[in-house]
């Protein structure tokens, strides 16, 4: 699998005939869907969910959509008020922002098949990881990202998800979040009724 980079987000492409990456240690490839995962993805294509972005102080300061597509989502975030500069961002296991200021009823990143955090470790990285979103110097910030990881369905499943911002950039290697400090902000994903 090669992971193509880009300035306003990340897509993941798969080449040679889409066959599993392997795992890094020798061990068997990670599959990231099962038969039945990819079935509820075919029922889902197209499908869309919408959170508002908030910040620390419970304000709201954009949103978030998501799109389900062929073999991955599409997330957009756009936001306003945001300190300028880079800032992680992660795709946390838990719908919940209610404990505004630190977010952490959200839970932890959503991890897939496990492995360690980060985009760029060698041992993988988890479903959640995604790259940095830069904001401006007036707070704006706007990001796409596709991920062959995600599924709308991980976004909505029984207790959602929540898209977190952290206070620093992700190094994208060290454990446990890439160094990228406090969450600032939380976009809340309901679950499917």
């Amino acid at each position: 699998m090669i992971r193509i980079a880009t300035g306003l987000g990340i897509a993941f492409v798969c080449l040679a005939g889409c066959s599993p990456a392997p795992s890094g240690d020798g061990s068997a490839p990670v599959v990231p869907h099962t038969s039945a995962e990819k079935q509820l993805e075919k029922a889902l294509f197209g499908g869309r969910s919408r959170a508002r972005l908030i910040d620390a102080r419970g304000a709201r300061i954009g949103e978030v959509l998501a799109w389900q597509g062929r073999g991955g989502v599409l997330i957009q975030v756009r936001s306003r008020g945001l300190p300028a500069g880079a800032h992680g961002v992660h795709v946390h296991t838990a719908g919940d922002c209610r404990d505004v200021g630190v977010f952490r009823a959200s839970g932890g990143h959503v991890a897939g098949d496990g492995g360690p955090h980060g985009l760029l470790h060698p041992g993988g990285t988890h479903a959640g990881d995604l790259p940095n979103i830069h904001a401006h110097n007036d707070g704006t910030a706007r990001a796409d990202y596709f991920s062959v990881l995600l599924s709308l369905s991980d976004l909505t499943d029984a207790d959602g998800a929540a898209l977190i911002i952290h206070a620093m950039p992700d190094d994208y290697q060290s454990q446990p979040i890439g160094g990228a400090g406090a969450r600032i902000a939380c976009a809340a994903f309901s679950p499917r009724s």
